[in-house]
């Protein structure tokens, strides 16, 4: 049991056991000021490389100046269609900086 403040007063709040191998629980070690387990550390892991799957596949949508940033960003090397996007996107830039 620890002091929890809700609302304004301190009570006494029973932790809720670590739900090992989740996120939640890689998290509670964390709130709970130790380092987490073997079971929580890989579902966190797991988590993270599934996100940065998600974020890759939506983030660089090839044939965008975008998609060229992304490339750059990530250290890849540019692709075509991202080479072209980016080509024309400086080509209009420099128009315009031109007519200006």
């Amino acid at each position: 049991m620890t002091w929890t403040p809700r609302g304004g007063i301190k009570v006494w709040v029973a932790e809720r056991p670590i739900k090992h191998g989740t996120v939640a629980g890689y998290r509670a070690h964390y709130e709970r000021g130790g380092k987490p387990c073997l079971e929580c550390l890989d579902a966190y892991n797991a988590y993270r490389r599934a996100r940065y799957v998600r974020t890759r596949t939506n983030a660089a949508r090839c044939g965008t100046y975008a998609g060229a940033r992304w490339h750059q960003s990530h250290g890849e090397r540019l692709c075509d269609p991202c080479r072209e996007a980016r080509a024309a996107y400086w080509r209009s830039w420099r128009k315009a900086r031109r007519a200006s």
